[in-house]
């Protein structure tokens, strides 16, 4: 078995690259126009709106401008990338990391746990990938971030909920955090 400490610079040069990546994203997105919501309209068929979201929690980012609020309760159907699941099974070990780490190990593993709120016997039973990811990230501000915010929103107003990506192609447009302020 590879040590925690592997995992964590994997995670860590993974979350690097995807931070770059968003940065020279953002920075095209900011010479095309400053905006995270988009109207589609084809001649005179039915609006659509495109909105782009980032998975964090920061308030700076989940506060939504009223426009954006106007918008997300005005839909009658909320299509995410993909939608949220109860299925846990892709996360969770079918032991514990009890059974697989030192004494040691584990006092760092709870330490861990203990900063970023996480449950030990949760974080016991969650996969080492995941434990790497959750805690190689700043501690949350908030319970929800911007996409599941939105969804939340959306599932309480009764919309109809469905997912986007099948195999179908990816476009991720990007956006600037300066155009927020209010919340729905």
């Amino acid at each position: 078995m590879l040590p925690m400490r592997f995992y964590s610079s994997l995670t860590s040069l993974l979350l690097r690259g995807f931070f770059s990546a968003y940065c020279l994203c953002s920075a095209m997105a900011m010479a095309a126009g400053d905006g995270m919501l988009w109207k589609v309209q084809a001649g005179h068929g039915p609006v659509s709106y495109l909105f782009g979201t980032i998975h964090v929690d920061d308030p700076r980012v989940t506060t939504l401008a009223e426009p954006v609020n106007a918008a997300l309760e005005s839909v009658q159907s909320f299509m995410m990338e993909v939608l949220p699941s109860n299925d846990v099974s892709p996360y969770y070990m079918q032991g514990s990391l009890a059974q697989l780490l030192t004494e040691a190990e584990l006092e760092q593993v709870y330490a861990a746990a203990d900063f970023h709120g996480l449950p030990r016997d949760m974080a016991l039973r969650m996969k080492p990938w995941l434990l790497a990811m959750v805690f190689d990230l700043p501690v949350s501000q908030s319970p929800y971030t911007l996409d599941v915010h939105s969804f939340t929103c959306r599932r309480n107003a009764q919309a109809r909920l469905s997912r986007r990506w099948k195999r179908q192609r990816r476009i991720f447009p990007c956006w600037k955090a300066s155009a927020w302020k209010s919340r729905c």
